[in-house]
Order: C-alpha cells, then structure tokens, then sequence
C-alpha cells in the first residue's frame, strides 16, 4: 500500500544553507523538499528510489560555501514523503520515518521542524 505524509514550518530565522539530505527507512520511495520564498514555492530537493537507498545512501544535495541557499525567517520549507508499506501493519517512529537534515550557519543551534 502506498500512502505520503507532508510537514510544513518556517525557517525560525535567516540562514545560509550548504547541505541538505532526505532520509527515511526502508519503505521509502520518494523524498522533495520545497521552500516557498516570496509566495513563489519550488521544489529544492528530490530523491526517488528503493527504499534501502533512501535509507543508506541518499543523496546530498551541497551549496557552493560562496553561493549558499539563503533562507529568510518565514520562510516556509514542505516535505513530502511517499512510501510503500510491503508490511502487514501500519508503519510507526521509529520503524519508518521522513526527515530533512541541512548544515547551515550561522550556528546559532539547531532549528527544528516537526
């Protein structure tokens, strides 16, 4: 059975971000993060694959360190997870999950979107 789950939030203040990675766990198969800026919402990062790739290896999308992506306070970031649940039984945290991880600075403390 295939089934999605979306978060949205807002950047709690301006940063400059260099890394940004999707993860989920094995029944993953899709993973897009989007930022809306000025009312204008596009897609930033996308990952589509098994779920064990999505898992172990997902790809890092990185920002040039001169050319970060900038994110303003409100602006607002949607994941959007898609997954395929070969189980018997719905899928819960800690057994499956949808997550954004991004390096950013300046260090002022993790920022947290839940």
């Amino acid at each position: 059975m295939t089934f999605h789950t979306e978060a949205t939030c807002s950047a709690d203040r301006a940063s400059n971000i260099l890394t940004v990675l999707g993860h989920t766990h094995q029944w993953g198969v899709n993973f897009e993060l989007w930022l809306t800026q000025q009312g204008e919402e596009r897609l930033i990062y996308k990952q589509v694959g098994a779920g064990a790739q999505l898992q172990r290896d997902p790809p890092i999308m990185n920002f040039p360190v001169d050319a970060p992506l900038r994110v303003e306070k409100g602006d607002r970031f949607r994941m959007v997870c898609e997954f395929d649940n070969t189980t018997d039984h719905v899928l819960q945290f800690p057994e499956e999950m949808c997550v954004t991880l991004m390096y950013h600075y300046p260090a002022e403390g993790f920022q947290i979107c839940d």
